[in-house]
């Protein structure tokens, strides 16, 4: 596979793996982060938006998060007066947002159960 998994902090076996649950996936060939998947929370996978090639839409709003740990002199640039901010996670996960804004590709009904009740399965 072209894909690399890396395990989130300080991991010393597999067995650490179940202590946080997250595992970073890069490729394998140029280093480029791809992904994070969590089995802690096995409806989001987060793609980083530099792994996506096709062009995308604009979105309507952004969510601003974590912004309890922003420093004093980092400016927050709101891109809309839809924009919303939050002091650490907002509640709702990244497919959950893309949802409630109309974003997400028309699924099938098979599909849609699969993605709100399945982990993904990734080689590598």
């Amino acid at each position: 596979s072209a894909v690399s998994v890396w395990f989130s902090g300080m991991v010393l076996s597999l067995q650490d793996e179940e202590r946080s649950g997250n595992r970073r996936h890069f490729c394998r060939h140029c280093g480029s982060h791809l992904f994070i998947h969590n089995k802690n929370y096995p409806n989001n996978t987060y793609v980083y938006a530099s792994a996506i090639d096709t062009e995308l839409p604009k979105p309507p709003a952004m969510e601003h998060i974590m912004l309890d740990f922003k420093p004093s002199w980092v400016p927050l640039a709101l891109a809309s007066e839809n924009d919303t901010e939050f002091g650490e996670y907002p509640s709702v996960g990244i497919y959950e947002w893309h949802k409630e804004l109309g974003l997400l590709l028309a699924l099938s009904d098979a599909d849609e159960a699969r993605l709100s009740t399945a982990e993904p399965v990734f080689e590598g």
